[in-house]
């Protein structure tokens, strides 16, 4: 390290301090992504429950419909 010249230690200074902020954002990527994947999971447990709730509205509608016609 001492045979480097300033320009050299700069220039690894810098490199250094590159590599610790791509570090840096790789673990914050990466806990975005953890993140982002347990919102999907709760939206789509939120959507499969209201697709069933449509679903059994629909139904009762459709008995409705019978139970009026029928009257």
């Amino acid at each position: 390290m001492n045979q480097l010249t300033a320009f050299e230690r700069a220039l690894l200074a810098q490199f250094e301090t590159l590599v610790s902020t791509s570090e840096t954002s790789l673990e914050a990527s990466e806990a975005t992504s953890k993140q982002l994947q347990a919102l999907y999971g709760n939206v789509q447990k939120r959507l499969d429950k209201i697709e069933q709730k449509q679903s059994e509205i629909e139904h009762f509608q459709a008995q409705l419909l019978r139970s009026f016609n029928t009257q």
